[in-house]
């Protein structure tokens, strides 16, 4: 790791999470960088703040950036304290420094000599021997150094512990002056900040494996761990005990382990909910809360529509389509319904019945079509397919994390339930891609009076994060749901969703390997996978295609 010595000498872009590009005049520097000794260079890196009184260390690596030319990327770095009797009296007659003017600095070098910094970061009563030094005003230097000081000692004390300087910037903004006794009496406390696997590297590095402050943040991380793995939002006491055994190398006894469980009953972190069902406080919170939404929701009165068959004649004739008997159910229920669910695989026609209820709901309420977009909210957990619910409807869409204003910073949601969005129709596409959490926020952020729509495929894969929302709601029947069976071909020449409703039936066509147009199996029982795409990309070359037409999915 090289390093360079000097100051820093203009900032040139300055990020919010403490990210800075900079300009910085080197003195000194590793034999490998000599040549830019006494010459100005541009640096990279995370600080808390910087200014030009004070000589750094950067240590790092000197690159060659294709777009921005020639960086310091800074790793980490030292802020020297001033050092001789000049530097001295130029820093406590800086304005960083409250109530000391050159002649009293010079006083005090002069009395307490080039080490005077350190002296009064010691104690400030030294300052008293200083003449014409009265208390409040050794007082205010006293502040005013260890003030400047505070923050990049944090910083590097964190450094030597093991964080990055990004990392320590992050729990400096959180806990401030306290972000060194929080690392040393509750470090798993900074889990909403810092990866896991860090803290428990930096954790290892001081204390035994099998603290009981280690054991406790082990199970709780084991209850993320087992969610992320099974889709779980509560996990079994085996296999809490089997985890941290597997994944923490943690071993003790079951007896103790169930005393550690208990006391984390007790300290509300985990909740009991049933035999051998074992939550998280929140996810537990969560899930209470999605159903009391739902219920509450779904307790206002249905809307009768008497004249639903004259309205969805006159949809046909007006879009030229045809909607099949369980697609005109499927739109009826959801307009009657507060609450529906709307499943079906691909082909079945679920955007062609978005577009119509969105195109009826604003017929049935009278609804201006300048004021749709205050009516209705169209959402979906992916960009892409809030995009396709928009080129369908006509209306923009949003993802949920859009709509509810999330920030990427704070991972907070603006709309809550103290800042409710307002719409009243509001339907949701993808919904099997939708996480507890994430759900729990959009039911907190909207009003019950509303008709929520949830739409999507019960037979595609769960969400990355613990929760299968779509089917559990559909399992608990307590609410409207409509199932799509029938496929409609996408084009005339689209088999790929005959072949997926074949495949969730298990009762394959037995010429379903021969080559369709939009789909084609290889026999893979020779080569290897790498060799088997090899092929599929040469294949895909004769036939005109770039690197920017193939994609590559590999199951797990």
């Amino acid at each position: 790791m090289d390093f360079i010595r000097g100051k820093f000498k203009q900032m040139i872009y300055e990020g919010d999470n403490g990210y800075k590009v900079g300009l910085f005049r080197v003195k000194e520097s590793s034999e490998e960088l000599e040549e830019i000794i006494n010459k100005t260079i541009t640096f990279t890196g995370y600080f808390p703040e910087l200014n030009g009184e004070d000589y750094y260390i950067l240590k790092g690596k000197y690159i060659d950036n294709a777009r921005y030319g020639k960086q310091f990327q800074v790793t980490s770095y030292e802020k020297e304290e001033p050092q001789g009797k000049d530097a001295v009296i130029t820093f406590l007659a800086s304005p960083l420094i409250k109530g000391c003017g050159e002649k009293t600095a010079e006083n005090i070098v002069n009395t307490l000599g080039d080490n005077a910094i350190k002296l009064i970061k010691e104690d400030a009563s030294v300052l008293l021997q200083v003449p014409g030094i009265s208390e409040k005003k050794a007082l205010r230097i006293y502040e005013s150094i260890n003030k400047y000081q505070s923050t990049d000692d944090i910083i590097i004390a964190l450094q030597k512990l093991g964080f990055t300087i990004n990392e320590g910037l992050s729990i400096l903004n959180k806990y401030g002056e306290d972000s060194l006794n929080i690392v040393e009496e509750n470090l798993y406390s900074l889990i909403d900040i810092i990866d896991f696997n860090k803290l428990d590297k930096v954790f290892l590095s001081k204390k035994a494996a099998d603290s009981k402050e280690r054991i406790k943040a082990c199970i709780i991380e084991s209850f993320k761990r087992l969610g992320m793995k099974k889709g779980d939002t509560y996990s079994s006491k085996n296999d809490l005990f089997s985890n941290i055994r597997n994944e923490f190398k943690i071993f003790i006894e079951e007896e103790e382990f169930s005393i550690y469980l208990n006391e984390l009953i007790l300290a509300e972190e985990i909740i009991l909910a049933d035999v051998d069902k074992y939550f998280l406080k929140d996810y537990y919170i969560y899930e209470e809360m999605i159903a009391n939404n739902l219920l509450l929701i779904n307790n206002y009165n249905k809307d009768i529509i008497n004249n639903y068959d004259d309205l969805i004649i006159n949809l046909e004739a007006e879009k030229g389509v045809k909607y099949n008997k369980e697609q005109r159910n499927a739109i009826r229920e959801s307009l009657e319904n507060r609450v529906s669910i709307i499943t079906g695989g691909p082909g079945t026609g679920k955007t062609t019945i978005i577009n119509a209820i969105v195109q009826l709901y604003i017929r049935l309420n009278n609804v201006n079509p300048k004021d749709a977009l205050n009516r209705i909210a169209l959402l979906a957990p992916t960009g892409r397919a809030a995009k396709k619910m928009s080129e369908s409807t006509g209306l923009p869409a949003s993802t949920i994390h859009r709509y509810l204003k999330w920030n990427k910073e704070t991972n907070e949601f603006q709309i809550n339930e103290y800042n409710k969005n307002y719409h009243k129709l509001i339907i949701v596409d993808e919904t099997s891609m939708i996480d507890t959490y994430l759900f729990y926020s959009l039911l907190q952020g909207i009003n019950h009076n509303i008709k929520l729509i949830l739409v999507g495929d019960a037979n595609q894969l769960p969400s990355v994060g613990p929760g299968m929302i779509l089917n559990d709601i559909i399992n608990s029947n307590l609410f409207t749901h409509i199932p799509l069976e029938h496929i409609y071909r996408q084009s005339e020449n689209s088999y790929i969703p005959i072949l997926a409703s074949e495949i969730k039936n298990k009762n394959l066509n037995p010429e379903f390997a021969s080559q369709k147009d939009d789909y084609n199996f290889l026999k893979a029982s020779g080569p290897t996978i790498k060799e088997m795409i090899r092929r599929i990309c040469l294949i895909s070359k004769d036939k005109g295609l770039t690197e920017d037409d193939i994609q590559v999915l590999a199951p797990m």
